[in-house]
């Protein structure tokens, strides 16, 4: 008996409203302290704006470092098939953007999920928190979606 499953093009075509300042990552003051000390050097004119702000910058950086560290773990050496190439220019754009929220394809979020549960992949021990904030928050963006 087939197993009754959502169409990729479905999936495809149907938008989920993504937050890169959403993922619940742990933000302390050393890190808070470390990235104005990198924006001032960056642009000495650079002026600190308020925690909040500050804290979501370095939210969107997180996840665009942490989407990043799993597409070079899974295609270190290259010879990323077709499909995947669409979907990690997808999120590349996003994240080159600095955009904060945006709508994405339901596929993109499940491709990243899949990617990220992926067991055979290894990332860097510096992720481990962010790790499972992002993929928590990409497990209820996709939950929140088939209730919806």
């Amino acid at each position: 008996m087939k197993k009754d499953t959502k169409p990729h093009l479905i999936d495809s075509t149907k938008l989920i409203d993504f937050d890169f300042s959403a993922p619940n990552f742990l933000i302390t003051k050393q890190n808070r302290v470390e990235y104005i000390r990198q924006k001032t050097q960056e642009d000495p004119d650079y002026i600190e704006p308020s925690d909040e702000k500050i804290i979501e910058e370095i939210k969107i950086r997180i996840c665009g470092l942490l989407v990043k560290e799993y597409v070079g773990a899974k295609y270190k050496s290259g010879g990323m098939p077709r499909d995947a190439r669409r979907e990690w220019a997808i999120w590349q754009e996003l994240i080159e953007s600095e955009t904060i929220t945006t709508q994405i394809p339901k596929f993109s979020i499940r491709w990243l999920k899949n990617l990220m549960t992926d067991p055979g992949l290894n990332i860097s021990a510096a992720f481990a928190h962010a790790e499972s904030a992002l993929l928590n928050y990409l497990i209820d963006l996709e939950n929140k979606e088939d209730v919806a």
